[in-house]
């Protein structure tokens, strides 16, 4: 009797994850691909967060700074501030590159996302429970974000 409540819930928690529906997983990981492509693109801006102040100035390049003083320390200032520079330079040559790169995964996210929905929908005679998540994943799609 305990096995068998146990293999109802093993069924259940496959069925409730969506483990056993290979095109929704599919989709899924389309999503997830697509969330990857985001990662990727946009992880050359983390070295920029640190080192932009709050008026999209450069941060960390006055002359000011640590203990040492010695040649050491100027060399490494002076490298640090050559590094900053270049990631600014750089910021300010991708940006119209990064927008379109970002526009184009928004797109295919939103997407991806709408056919995803569309899908649970149509499944949920199957399992009524893909109706709710249908539902609230249409809810969060009207809060869609453009960076063009």
């Amino acid at each position: 009797m305990v096995i068998r409540h146990h293999d109802e819930f093993l069924d259940r928690c496959l069925r409730e994850c969506m483990l056993l529906m290979r095109k929704i997983l599919s989709r899924l990981e389309k999503l997830k691909a697509t969330c990857v492509q985001y990662v990727t693109a946009t992880q050359w801006l983390v070295p920029m967060i640190t080192f932009m102040d709050d008026k999209g100035g450069l941060a960390h390049l006055g002359e000011g700074g640590g203990g040492g003083g010695g040649q050491s320390s100027d060399r490494e200032r002076q490298r640090r501030r050559r590094h900053i520079l270049s990631v600014h330079a750089r910021r300010s040559a991708d940006e119209q590159s990064f927008k379109t790169t970002v526009g184009k995964l928004e797109k295919a996210f939103n997407q991806q996302l709408q056919e995803f929905v569309a899908h649970l929908s149509s499944c949920s005679h199957m399992e009524p429970y893909l109706t709710h998540l249908a539902q609230k994943l249409q809810g969060m799609g009207h809060a869609e974000i453009s960076y063009s």
